[in-house]
Formats: structure tokens, C-alpha cells, sequence
């Protein structure tokens, strides 16, 4: 993710090492970089909550 971008995540230390050269992880590993983790990292689960949110939002009419 662009480090602007990572913002939405607060007290997280931040790594180089993703697939493009300027963005950034807040973990040394997640299930979004491979199954042989058992857990999403910080931001991951902020865009997962944050999805599942707004499909719950759509679904109840957002009275959420």
C-alpha cells in the first residue's frame, strides 16, 4: 500500500517490501502474502472491516 495511504492504521510500524518499490506493509507477513500465515495484518483488517461494513450497510438499508 502507498504510505499515504497508510494513514488508517495508527501506532503501526511500517516495512518496505512489497511488490512495488514505494509502498509499504505494517507486518513482516499476513494471509494476504501467503497461507502459511494464520492472520491479517493491521491495515488488512481495516480494508477487511471496513468491506464488510459496507456490505452490511447495503444489505440493512444502513441503519448501521
Amino acid at each position: 500500500m502507498p504510505l499515504l495511504a497508510l494513514g488508517m492504521v495508527l501506532n503501526t510500524v511500517y516495512r518496505v517490501g512489497c511488490y512495488y518499490k514505494n509502498w509499504y506493509r505494517s507486518s513482516p507477513g499476513s494471509i494476504m502474502l501467503s497461507l502459511d500465515y494464520n492472520y491479517f495484518n493491521a491495515v488488512s483488517q481495516e480494508i477487511v472491516k471496513s468491506k464488510i461494513e459496507g456490505y452490511l450497510a447495503g444489505r440493512m438499508g444502513n441503519s448501521l
